[in-house]
């Protein structure tokens, strides 16, 4: 079997691009190679709709299909991922047990002031309070 043919939980996920009317359509590898075309008329329902298929939409599509919603995902991309699939697998957090077991010195105050230095004025405080926990 070829790769172009294979579709795994991996390809899968990163290739589908619409959950809706209770089931999962995927887009499997380059499927999705050209744009959707714009409907001149939108009549599609849904009792949820996700815009943006990243880590948090897909998470988010399939918990509320789970518990019995009809989804639609909306993905400008041809592929989904967003911040997840560019992240390299960074994952922050402050003051873990690793870092202990490992001598490094860090917070989650710490964690906390990066997320505002990094932000600029453009992070709410309550939000990064609560995301550092």
């Amino acid at each position: 079997m070829s790769k172009r043919n294979e579709l795994n939980r991996r390809e899968f996920m990163k290739d589908a691009a619409i959950v809706g009317t209770g089931s999962v359509t995927a887009c499997a590898l380059g499927a999705l190679s050209a744009p959707a075309a714009i409907p001149e008329k939108w009549d599609r329902q849904s009792d949820i709709a996700i815009v943006g298929y990243g880590g948090a939409g897909a998470c988010a599509a399939i918990a509320a299909r789970e518990a019995g919603a009809e989804v639609l995902i909306l993905e400008k991309l041809k592929n989904g991922g967003g911040n997840t699939a560019i992240c390299g697998g960074v994952v922050y957090a402050g003051g873990t047990s690793v870092q202990k077991e490992n001598n490094i010195s860090d917070t989650a105050g710490k964690l906390y002031q990066h997320f505002l230095n990094a932000g600029k004025s453009f992070v709410d405080p309550a939000l990064a309070r609560i995301l550092k926990n």
